[in-house]
């Protein structure tokens, strides 16, 4: 079907979805086109795909809440010390890297095979990372773990957006953000529990996700039935983008690798940071070069960016990245740190912000959901966020209520930003670029996040160090208190320790006031980026409905689907909303009367929306089964008809007993149903039979077809 053009948005309307080859007619290269997925399904299949997709996310998120709430413990079986930091950033490096290459490939391979192959990779990560015998060993291990953890959560996003209409799309994507909140609520309290049963027994850990793991591979394997995809596979891997992979592995490795050297293991005017910073710096650019001039299939498509929602979704993002790492990791180490709570006591005081955010992250969902809207969620969320942070470093002691107070406020900022971003941003590009950006959007989401933990753990260092110099500590002593205090009270006995410890309280105190003021500065920045670049609530509000303003395709008239039976009723949608079924009014000639059509070939699209008239799955392509309403899809089957001369309009890929538009029972009445029946019509009549014939009479005049 031809482009549907809306306002503030790219059109709907994606390519073929098998991979095919198309020549130009001034080049003799081909270019490989990719597979689009969408495949809405009734509501009884998508919570049972959306409960496979939680389990996803419940599985890769609760790696790494729990492994955050028991690294001191491992750091000390492993005899860690200075490679403690890079046990948790490891995972991440590799997540945050593999998300491109995530999107891409779900394009070109289904993404039921790669959730697959990704919770495979996670598995025997995981695995291996139990039988770790030192922190080399589990940090290798942590780098492969998080190839696959990476992929699974970003495929299951797509997934969403796959099976589920645009404006439903924010009920269930705020669910799954309250299955985040939760794996980040009880993970911390489960971790530190399995790691503090005995030195050994923090590779439990590592352990329960082999369990997680199986129990999500059987929800993948039996509940989504997604559609597949066909084509060479040569030319699937030749269309792989891996030298950008790399580039972007490489850049964002020497860039974090640089930033957690700064002021500790090395000073900021050193060979090594300043080396690796700049390398780290002009590999970065080089990725963003072939992305736009050097690589025929690029992992992230430069026109995206002609957006300001995109731009916007994607700096809002790296935001919420950072703040919601160092907040999951930072808080409760303040609260171990400074007032010396435990690591289940200080994991639990993270529930006040995970359970508002579960709380909010649902709420914001059925808001998009209700009314389409969601600009008001995110700049709500930012400001309030950048309270609660902004609050957080004005915390001079132990107080119950102002901990608690404090979290409920971040939770709620954190709630309303992360899901609707989402579905901002799947609402700004076209489908055939929406693995694409979700997967980008997930990538900026966690490079946020890993320089955030970096620079953090460098404000961190910088202010321990300057106040640790009077006591004389050598380097080596220094180091091993900053990156394990457990490790150097084991170390240098309780009566050394506590000498310093006053200081040492004051230091972090320092520190972490730095941070959190970071944070609630740049939610501010960010509350100003939403402000700025994201569109006005009217269109929001109507491209989230699929009413946006709609031009006529090209080659498509505007028409009224008169009946045969009696043309003074037409077909109109019970409601206008994706899932609607088909009936007959009596004309009005209001526009929600009306439809774009076309001869021969065609898609039916209700005027001024972006829904179509759909079969439904193929499964049910016979007698008296409904027709729906669903969003346009130039790649969907269910949306081909072919409009024929003589009024009958048949569905193009039904094969066998051809099924045509039919009114149901022959009964020309307010609101009788419109569905499928044989295109032979009574008694094999074929168009005579008045209930499958439909004269398609045009908004100002008669529509005649040619044969």
């Amino acid at each position: 079907m031809p482009e549907i053009k809306l306002v503030d948005a790219a059109a709907t309307a994606p390519k073929e979805a098998s991979l095919i080859e198309i020549t130009s007619s001034d080049e003799e290269s081909t270019t490989p086109m990719f597979n689009e997925q969408t495949n809405y399904v009734p509501t009884r299949v998508i919570i049972t795909i959306f409960l496979a997709c939680a389990s996803v996310d419940l599985l890769a998120l609760m790696d790494q809440t729990t492994l955050a709430a028991a690294l001191t413990i491992v750091s000390r079986d492993l005899n860690a010390s200075s490679e403690s930091s890079w046990i948790a950033g490891a995972y991440f490096l590799t997540s945050t890297s593999f998300q491109l290459l995530y999107g891409r490939l779900s394009d070109v391979w289904s993404r039921k095979v790669l959730l697959v192959i990704g919770i495979g990779i996670f598995f025997f990560g995981s695995l291996a990372s139990s039988l770790a015998q030192n922190s080399l060993q589990l940090i290798v291990f942590r780098a492969f773990t998080g190839v696959g953890g990476g992929g699974i959560m970003t495929v299951a996003q797509m997934i969403v957006s796959d099976i589920v209409p645009l404006r439903e799309r924010g009920k269930y994507q705020g669910i799954l953000g309250s299955v985040v909140a939760i794996a980040h609520g009880i993970g911390p309290v489960i971790g530190g529990a399995l790691a503090s049963q005995s030195s050994d027994s923090w590779r439990w850990i590592f352990r329960l996700n082999l369990f997680l793991s199986g129990l999500t591979t059987a929800c993948v394997y039996f509940f989504m039935p997604l559609r597949k995809v066909e084509g060479d596979w040569r030319k699937k891997v030749a269309a792989i983008d891996f030298f950008g992979a790399t580039l972007a592995l490489a850049g964002s490795a020497l860039l974090v690798l640089a930033l957690t050297w700064a002021g500790g293991e090395h000073s900021w005017g050193s060979s090594h940071v300043i080396g690796s910073l700049i390398v780290g710096i002009v590999v970065s650019v080089s990725f963003v070069l072939w992305q736009w001039k050097g690589t025929r299939i690029p992992l992230v498509p430069m026109e995206i960016f002609n957006f300001r929602l995109v731009n916007g979704a994607m700096l809002t993002m790296f935001v919420n990245g950072w703040g919601f790492l160092v907040q999951i990791y930072f808080v409760p180490s303040f609260y171990q740190l400074v007032y010396g709570y435990s690591a289940v006591k200080a994991g639990s005081l993270l529930l006040p912000i995970t359970l508002t955010q579960t709380l909010f992250s649902t709420l914001s969902g059925l808001y998009i959901h209700r009314f389409g809207r969601y600009r008001e969620c995110l700049l709500l969320g930012w400001a309030v966020w950048a309270v609660g942070m902004g609050l957080f470093s004005t915390l001079e002691g132990p107080s119950l209520g102002k901990q608690i107070g404090f979290a409920l406020l971040s939770g709620f900022g954190l709630g309303n930003t992360l899901q609707p971003s989402l579905i901002a941003v799947q609402a700004g590009v076209s489908r055939k670029h929406m693995a694409v950006v979700t997967s980008f959007r997930n990538f900026v989401r966690n490079l946020g996040g890993t320089l955030g933990l970096a620079i953090s753990g460098t404000i961190i260092n910088n202010a321990l160090r300057t106040s640790l110099m009077p006591h004389g500590l050598s380097k080596a002593a220094t180091q091993l208190l900053i990156n394990s205090p457990d490790l150097f009270r084991h170390d240098y006995g309780d009566e050394r320790t506590n000498k310093i410890l006053v200081e040492l309280a004051s230091a972090y105190t320092k520190g972490f006031r730095i941070i959190f003021i970071v944070s609630a500065i740049l939610n501010a920045l960010a509350f100003v980026a939403a402000w700025m670049l994201f569109t006005t609530l009217t269109t929001l509000a109507l491209v989230g409905t699929g009413l946006a303003q709609v031009a006529v395709p090209e080659g498509y008239r505007k028409v009224y689907m008169t009946s045969k039976q009696d043309t003074k009723f037409v077909i109109v949608p019970k409601t206008r909303t994706a899932g609607a079924t088909l009936v007959v009014q009596t004309i009005t000639n209001k526009p929600e009367q009306q439809w774009y059509i076309k001869a021969n070939q065609t898609q039916i699209q209700l005027a001024d929306t972006t829904l179509c008239m759909d079969a439904g799955p193929q499964s049910g392509w016979k007698d008296m089964a409904n027709i729906y309403l669903r969003e346009c899809s130039a790649t969907e089957v269910a949306q081909k008809w072919n409009a024929m001369a003589d009024g009958r309009i048949a569905l193009e890929a039904s094969t066998g007993t051809k099924q045509c538009i039919d009114l149901q029972y022959l009964r020309a009445t307010q609101n009788n149903p419109v569905g499928l029946y044989n295109c032979a019509g009574l008694a094999n009549s074929g168009a005579a039979d008045k209930g499958i014939n439909w004269p398609l009479q045009n908004v100002t005049a008669a529509v005649v077809f040619s044969a």
